[in-house]
């Protein structure tokens, strides 16, 4: 995370704005599946999937400099995983090369089931 505010910093003193290369994605990813029982205890009426999603998505915002009251544009279809189509949303256009988002989003999907059924 460290690594990620310093490179947010300097782009931002630049003047351009803030983006997210893959690496850096799947790291975040990575991380917050990691501090998942943190992540799940700040908000225990969300589903484990959902929680890791809204940290995510509220990380991006942060990372990304981007209006806490931004208002993503989610299509009706996507409305059954609101938080992921937020993230793919927020992340159009900011990603400092194109990469596919949802592999990083439905890999966190899938580690959160099997850590679900796991004794």
């Amino acid at each position: 995370m460290r690594r990620l505010r310093r490179r947010k910093t300097l782009l931002l003193e630049s003047g351009r704005m803030a983006t997210i290369n893959e690496e850096e994605f799947r790291k975040l990813c990575d991380r917050l599946f990691a501090d998942r029982e943190n992540v799940y205890a700040l908000n225990p009426a969300m589903s484990r999937r959902d929680t890791l999603f809204w940290m995510l998505y509220g990380s991006l915002l942060s990372l990304l400099d981007i209006p806490a009251d931004y208002e993503p544009a989610i299509p009706p279809e996507k409305s059954d995983n609101l938080y992921a189509a937020a993230i793919l949303d927020i992340l159009q256009g900011r990603m400092s090369t194109q990469f596919d988002a949802e592999k990083y989003l439905s890999e966190l999907s899938r580690r959160v089931e099997e850590d679900a059924e796991s004794p």
